[in-house]
């Protein structure tokens, strides 16, 4: 059981790193640096990894102290990186030191005596605050390399809090949903650029955005309950969740909703992780919902057009089927469940 718990955190670890990497190069575009900046950006992943890697190989006990050393190595070297070679100026190159900085902050919470749920309010506080930050010092781009920084140091952060897998379950969480809110970041600023709505933001008064908020607030809790009652299996409550919803939501409410949607999501995902325990599958469901929604935009604009009554229409016929293959599903459960 705890072999499969470990296996998950380091598949959506990966997954985690994949996207913020992919994320991280395609904003370098709108970074101006004196080399083409995804350069500096596979030099940050190149230089956190490895190294992240070889003080695991080397110090193969635990050894906090070396962790220290590592993310003052990461960070420093970073900064060199960024403000001598890529010319950045003082504050923009700050936000891959900060990341390397919250990692540390992250691992000394951890490895003190306080309680696992004082450690998760003090995590999520932490990490959020973080983050806050690096968007302050570098925008979208600088949010994407101060989580890299974070990442870096999984392994390394893992084999420091043996033998304790609860505390290497809070770590694993950590890193990943810190990923999965810089992420939501960035689909939110694509998603407001790409739809024209950049000048009003994300507005919430309006009715179908409020809507879709809530919705997206509710969603880590909904998954969680199905995964829990075992409604549906868990790769199908996933596909649902995560590809049909927000598409249906972006065809038939409007472009506009969806921004608050996913500003609902991301919020609500890293919280429900790191205050009330939820699953990696979580960090799935979120992707999968960022990738619909940000992929899905042009099919959007394009159904928009249609009046409000033939969405209307067209969106109750599909609840219609939704039920009734919920309730056909159920009752061939039921069945099984009898004859056997």
């Amino acid at each position: 059981m705890l072999w499969q718990a470990y296996r998950k955190a380091h598949m959506a670890y990966a997954l985690s790193y994949l996207i913020v990497l992919g994320l991280a190069l395609f904003f370098a575009k709108g970074v101006k640096t004196l080399h083409p900046s995804h350069f500096l950006v596979l030099a940050l992943a190149v230089l956190g990894l490895g190294t992240g890697g070889l003080f695991t190989l080397i110090f193969r006990q635990r050894n906090p102290v070396a962790f220290v050393i590592f993310q003052i190595v990461q960070g420093a070297v970073g900064f060199a990186l960024a403000r001598f070679v890529f010319n950045l100026n003082l504050v923009e190159s700050c936000a891959f030191p900060l990341g390397a900085l919250l990692a540390l902050l992250t691992m000394l919470v951890l490895l003190s005596e306080v309680s696992l749920a004082s450690s998760s309010i003090l995590l999520t506080i932490l990490l959020a605050g973080g983050l806050a930050l690096a968007l302050r010092l570098l925008g979208v781009f600088g949010g994407l390399i101060y989580t890299l920084a974070l990442l870096n140091g999984f392994w390394f952060g893992m084999k420091n809090l043996e033998p304790s897998a609860d505390r290497q379950g809070l770590w694993a969480k950590a890193m990943i949903f810190a990923a999965v809110l810089v992420a939501g970041r960035a689909a939110i600023q694509y998603y407001l650029l790409e739809s024209n709505y950049a000048s009003l933001g994300v507005v919430i008064t309006h009715p179908y955005t409020f809507v879709a908020l809530f919705l997206g607030i509710c969603l880590p809790g909904i998954f969680w309950i199905m995964e829990r009652e075992r409604i549906l299996p868990t790769a199908l409550t996933i596909v649902l969740l995560g590809i049909v919803l927000p598409i249906v939501m972006g065809v038939f409410l409007h472009v506009r909703p969806m921004a608050g949607y996913l500003l609902g999501l991301t919020v609500a995902s890293f919280m429900a992780a790191l205050l009330f325990s939820g699953s990696e599958g979580l960090a799935l469901l979120t992707y999968l919902n960022l990738g619909a929604v940000s992929l899905g935009l042009p099919l959007f604009k394009e159904i928009s057009n249609l009046s409000r009554l033939v969405r209307l229409e067209i969106l109750g016929g599909l609840f219609v089927v939704t039920v009734v293959f919920f309730l056909l599903l159920r009752l061939f459960q039921g069945r099984g469940q009898t004859s056997t």
